[in-house]
């Protein structure tokens, strides 16, 4: 994996979000609050609405609304501004207690909220409950449990949050005046344009940016009084309709806190080479804050932020930071290693620069990706697809399509999202993405370790056999039983057992089944494998004791194969190739730095230094049981007793040679047995110090492979 998308909320940061209280709309006329009215429904009313007593005061409740505009006011005069931040809910004003007790999509099933995390957590902090309605003409019946103040609410319509407008509405009668009230809820950008113009406060964009800048999930609330309506009418309107002419009241505030180990599984992911990126349905600047705060855009690096003027239509970049407006090609032009420069964007951005067919110029520079719709995500996922292997992890339902398309994507949910994603975890970190390419990359240098392997063992095998064709020699059928069986099979599934590196280090396993280091890796030990078994038979050939092995064909029956092994040749060869293939495996186990290092592979360890001491028991020592059921170093029981070894206890087959026996001088199997270790040890040399170590590195360096290059 090159790249790592991540959803924001409930990824990065704590799947609750906690209510941080609301930030209400007060009037103020000649520098003195004004406390305010509901809104009116006069200007946009409903057909069949009796608007005689469409106002109600709401004296505890200091919101601008519509009805401040009276014919004796001077609107001049009157100045909607924000109020100071209400902590709790008790202390918000009542219109806003109101909406925020039912402008959600909560329901109760037997005394557990179902609904938006967003929305449960909102309900949560009013104390209300939900119980079943009063009447059928209800959708829910919502109660207050601790603010005697308030009066219970009947949801008379809802309408569901839909992405294409960022909001929801509910329609809700108020039992106390038995007036219908409608409550619109979503983002502060989109409720900004929906809501009435002389409702919204002159600072309402710095306002809103600063709370995101500090963190804050921020959700603007509109609202509208449509007085003592017949309730049909209210559920034959459109949504349209309902909403026209609402008035902003206030903003809803959630801390969006982040994990305790999101900053050090971002570091982690960083130092492993690989680049992270956050695509968010959230606001940009909440994304940059918390891009900041774990560690995803390093810190002291400046950021810009593109969105499209409205009145223009054109792609604007400003600084976050200083908020002015530069041109986003110098100021990546001027970045140092010291301070760099990062981009930002929002959904209408990233829609501009894809229609414009900008976004491939930019996009290993942006960072974060900030009101995105789950369409936008599969869009922005397939772009970095075409740079890089890319994963997706998120834990929402607007992540389902992201995690689909990427080449890998982690679900931290076993809700919906982990249906569609290839990976999916039941523990809520993104210390599982770690987990996951910590996992990944030992999956492919054990792969790539055993396939190896199997190459080898084919190559030695053939190296067996083509040398045994040479001095028609054969080996005996229980050391083929022993190769087969026992050392390539117990090996090869040893292998496989390697755990994953602690750490992910900055570079990556080869995956290329043919790439030099493959290649490099496999011919380099097949070479030196073939010039040591030369040299073991310049070596036989050069005693005084051998005698070489004179083959008939006519005195020997071809049905025993077997027979074929009862010489040095035979002996000799099989001695240097059954290292050879109880080496290999263990060489191919080197790799500390995507797996654990080789002598934690305890099974491997123990099956090797088994085998190994079979074989070297069997080499060096005299005459017995073993050797002789593998016909090594073994003789008939009056060929032994002829050359000075006690006659044997157990039945010996007829040897097939003029000697009656392969029984190496002490001297030349200590001689064999050292020049096997050898070859033991030039073949990790190799593997060591060329393919993986100083000289693999230095070749990468002076011929690099193309790669992706992007800032981490």
């Amino acid at each position: 994996v090159q790249i790592f998308c991540f959803d924001k909320t409930g990824t990065l940061t704590k799947e609750g979000l906690e209510f941080y209280g609301a930030q209400a709309v007060t009037a103020v006329e000649n520098g003195s609050m004004n406390l305010g009215r509901s809104t009116a429904a006069a200007t946009y009313p409903l057909e069949g609405t009796d608007q005689s007593d469409a106002q109600t005061d709401y004296p505890a409740a200091p919101v601008f609304t519509a009805a401040d505009m009276s014919e004796d006011t001077d609107p001049s005069r009157i100045v909607p501004t924000f109020a100071k931040r209400h902590p709790t809910y008790p202390t918000i004003p009542a219109l806003m207690r109101m909406g925020i007790a039912s402008a959600h999509t909560v329901t109760d099933v037997e005394g557990q909220l179902i609904g938006n995390p967003v929305d449960i957590e909102m309900f949560r902090s009013t104390k209300w409950v939900i119980s079943a309605p009063e009447s059928p003409e209800y959708l829910d019946t919502l109660r207050p449990t601790e603010a005697p103040m308030d009066s219970a609410l009947h949801v008379v319509k809802r309408f569901e949050f839909i992405h294409a407008r960022m909001s929801m509405a509910v329609a809700v009668l108020d039992s106390a005046t038995g007036h219908v009230h409608i409550f619109v809820k979503g983002s502060f950008e989109k409720l900004k344009e929906l809501a009435h113009p002389t409702s919204i406060p002159a600072e309402y964009d710095e306002v809103t940016s600063g709370l995101a800048q500090e963190g804050c999930y921020v959700l603007s609330m509109a609202h509208r009084d449509l007085g003592p309506v017949d309730l049909e009418s209210v559920r034959r309107a459109d949504r349209e309709d309902l909403e026209r002419g609402a008035n902003f009241i206030g903003l809803i505030l959630f801390k969006n806190n982040l994990k305790p180990d999101t900053a050090d599984a971002i570091a982690e992911l960083k130092d492993g080479n690989t680049r992270t990126t956050m695509i968010t349905g959230d606001t940009a600047l909440t994304g940059v804050y918390i891009a900041r705060a774990c560690g995803m855009s390093p810190a002291g690096d400046r950021i810009l932020l593109a969105d499209v003027d409205k009145a223009t239509g054109r792609l604007t970049w400003v600084d976050v930071d200083t908020k002015d407006t530069v041109d986003v090609n110098t100021a990546l032009t001027k970045q140092t290693p010291d301070r760099g420069c990062e981009l930002a964007v929002t959904g209408k951005a990233f829609g501009h620069l894809v229609a414009n067919e900008t976004i491939r110029e930019y996009l290993l520079d942006i960072r974060i990706f900030a009101r995105m719709t789950p369409q936008d995500k599969i869009d922005c996922v397939r772009l970095h697809m075409e740079r890089g292997i890319t994963a997706m992890c998120g834990d929402g339902g607007n992540d389902c399509g992201a995690l689909r398309a990427a080449h890998v994507g982690i679900a931290l949910s076993e809700a919906e999202a982990s249906i569609v994603s290839p990976f999916s975890t039941s523990v809520r970190s993104i210390q599982s993405c770690v987990e996951l390419i910590r996992q990944g990359r030992a999956a492919i240098a054990t792969s790539l370790a055993d396939y190896k392997y199997l190459i080898l063992y084919g190559q030695i095998m053939a190296c067996l056999k083509l040398v045994g064709f040479y001095f028609s020699t054969q080996i005996s059928q229980p050391l083929w039983i022993l190769i087969d069986a026992f050392i390539t099979v117990g090996l090869a599934v040893a292998v496989t057992l390697s755990g994953p590196a602690t750490r992910l280090c900055a570079s990556r396993p080869t995956a290329r089944l043919l790439g030099p280091q493959t290649l490099a890796s496999a011919i380099g030990q097949i070479v030196i494998n073939w010039l040591f078994v030369v040299g073991g038979f310049l070596m036989l050939f050069n005693q005084s004791w051998f005698r070489c092995h004179e083959f008939d064909s006519r005195l020997v029956d071809l049905s025993k194969w077997w027979l074929l092994a009862d010489n040095y040749e035979s002996e000799t060869l099989a001695f240097m190739v059954l290292f050879q293939f109880i080496n290999a495996a263990a060489v191919f186990n080197f790799g500390h730095l995507f797996r654990q290092s080789w002598w934690r592979n305890y099974t491997l360890v123990a099956i090797w230094a088994t085998l190994l001491g079979i074989v070297s028991y069997v080499e060096l020592a005299d005459p017995n049981w073993l050797g002789c059921t593998f016909r090594l170093n073994c003789g008939t029981p009056d060929a032994l007793v002829k050359i000075g070894y006690a006659r044997p206890s157990f039945e010996v087959e007829e040897y097939n040679n003029e000697l009656g026996h392969n029984v190496l001088p002490h001297h030349f199997r200590f001689k064999l047995w050292g020049y096997s270790i050898a070859n033991m040890v030039a073949v990790a040399i190799w593997e060591y110090f060329v393919v993986l170590g100083p000289v693999r590195n230095w070749a990468k360096q002076k011929h690099p492979l193309p790669r992706l290059q992007c800032k981490q």
